[in-house]
This record gives C-alpha cells, structure tokens and sequence, in this order.
C-alpha cells in the first residue's frame, strides 16, 4: 500500500512539475522589448489566457495615433495603446493567430512569433505568412 500510494504521489507531482515547465516555456513571451532601432518599447504580458503587448515608451516622446484609418481615433496618445493581441500558443514553443497594429501605417496585419535566445522574432502578415515582414524585438533584462 506504502508503494502505491508513493508512486501516486510521485506522479502527481511530476504532473505539476510538468505543468509549471510548459506554463514557463508559454509565459516566456512575457517581458519588456525594445523595438528594431530600439525606437521604442513594448510590454508584453498575459492577459485571458493570451498574450498582448501595449506601447509603453517612444523615443520621440507620445505621439497620437494619425495614421489611424478611424478618423476618431487620430487623436489618441501611442504611449498606453495595444498593438499587439490574440497570440496564443502554437505548441512548438512559438506563438500565433495574433494581431498587431501598425501605428506608422495604420494597418493591423495577422501576427505569430517565436523567441531565438533574447530576441523576439515577431511576424506580419496578410493571410499568408510568406506576404509577411519578420521584426526582431531585443528583451529587457
């Protein structure tokens, strides 16, 4: 009976051990990163089981969202405003079915990514992912 019940307890617990890696491995996404030319910085978090990011800092101080293709909302601040949603895990250790928002061109394009090391490979797209533009993104400590 000791046996089985240290077997069940050993199991339990590498059930949770296991689960807390694969949370980690999802949750890696999660940080602050500077943009390409580090221009500017991106907080990204979980938020409903998915993960998003919102401007937090622009080098050229707030700017207003003028490329926006709703005309009511040129005038909102970009420091404080989600560009990037939906991104779910892939289960290849990378993520997908996002979106993200241009502010320099008012677009919203499909968006995946995957993390090389300290740097977040970050990918555009309509439709197809070959039509798509690939960023690098440089995590903060």
């Amino acid at each position: 009976m000791k046996k089985i019940l240290c077997v069940l307890a050993l199991a339990v617990v590498s059930a949770i051990s296991f689960s807390s890696f694969a949370q980690s491995k999802e949750d890696a996404i999660v940080g602050v990163y500077y943009t390409e030319g580090n221009l500017s910085q991106i907080e990204i978090y979980k938020t409903d089981g998915q993960y998003a990011g919102k401007l937090i800092w622009i080098k050229e101080g707030d700017q207003e969202d003028v490329m926006n293709p709703d005309e009511s909302l040129r005038s909102r601040h970009l420091v404080g405003l989600t560009i990037l949603t939906k991104l779910v895990p892939d289960g290849k250790g990378g993520w997908k079915d996002g979106k993200i928002y241009d502010p320099e061109s008012g677009n919203t394009y499909s968006a995946s990514a995957k993390i090389d090391g300290k740097e977040l490979k970050l990918r555009g797209y309509l439709g197809v992912k070959a039509l798509g533009r690939t960023t690098v993104w440089k995590k903060l400590n």
